[in-house]
């Protein structure tokens, strides 16, 4: 199970909880990979939805092998693809791996889900997307991201800006580098309806999410919202948490669960996987 860390903002809050998952072994296999990841989330989502949270996110690459993107393969990368339906027909399902995320989506509760992955279209591209699902398992909102850094792997998308309501509250979506460019954030902040909560995976490596922290701080603070951060780095430099007005909402940061780094010098990883719970009144 996946351990819980804590924080209140305020009495009666809507409570988000932000995904930490241990490192994955590059050696592993696709279909292993896939089934270590499935089974990593399904930790953090069951602990999710007995704590009660409205959203929880999971990191930039989610469900992508950093070896496949590192040797910027195309043909590697996807075969950890997600090929979302077309339509609405129920012949029309998307393949085996999205399927497996509907179904680890969906809960007895009202809890939305993100996850990022590497989307395939009918031409064969590959996109950086974000999902969000309902707890029935529907596709809410997808959004690809638009400041692309593995740019041998994935094609830039036409310009795109994601607001969804849910519950009477607006959320925006941004991955990682987006956030450090004029765009897509300016058509964001301009954006009718504005969002209240901005949904942001991110992928920084090392002491870099040092400086990404720092960023999220500005960027809730320049665009008076609630930033939902996720990070693939897990060490103590992650800048995973809840920022809001250039404050983080965190009172124990998550890397007090984690080592520094381990015997290879590598930034190490927790022992289990983590759910960060984080409590906002807006």
């Amino acid at each position: 199970m996946a351990n819980i860390l804590q924080n209140f903002d305020n009495l009666n809050p809507l409570k988000y909880g932000i995904g930490v998952t241990k490192a994955t072994d590059s050696s592993l296999s696709v279909e292993e990979f896939v089934a270590l990841r499935l089974e990593q989330f399904k930790n953090i989502c069951t602990a999710a939805r007995k704590a009660g949270c409205a959203l929880t996110l999971m990191p930039e690459f989610s469900f992508t092998s950093l070896s496949a993107l590192n040797q910027g393969s195309k043909n590697k990368t996807k075969e950890y693809g997600v090929l979302l339906p077309e339509s609405d027909s129920p012949k029309d399902k998307g393949n085996e791996l999205f399927q497996s995320l509907k179904l680890l989506a969906k809960n007895d509760g009202n809890m939305m889900t993100s996850f990022n992955v590497s989307e395939i279209d009918e031409n064969e591209n590959l996109y950086n997307t974000t999902l969000v699902f309902s707890n029935t398992g529907e596709v809410l909102a997808a959004y690809r991201k638009q400041n692309v850094w593995f740019t041998s792997v994935y094609e830039t998308p036409k310009e795109n800006v994601c607001v969804f309501e849910k519950n009477g509250i607006n959320y925006g979506m941004l991955t990682c580098y987006d956030i450090l460019n004029t765009e897509p954030s300016k058509s964001l902040r301009n954006s009718d309806p504005k969002p209240d909560v901005v949904i942001y995976p991110v992928a920084s490596f090392g002491i870099l999410g040092k400086p990404f922290s720092v960023s999220q701080r500005l960027w809730s603070w320049k665009n008076n919202c609630v930033l939902l951060s996720s990070d693939l780095n897990a060490s103590r430099f992650s800048s995973s948490g809840v920022y809001r007005n250039g404050s983080s909402l965190l009172k124990k940061r998550h890397r007090d669960a984690h080592s520094d780094a381990d015997s290879s010098g590598h930034f190490g990883y927790s022992p289990d996987d983590i759910l960060i719970t984080v409590s906002v009144n807006l």
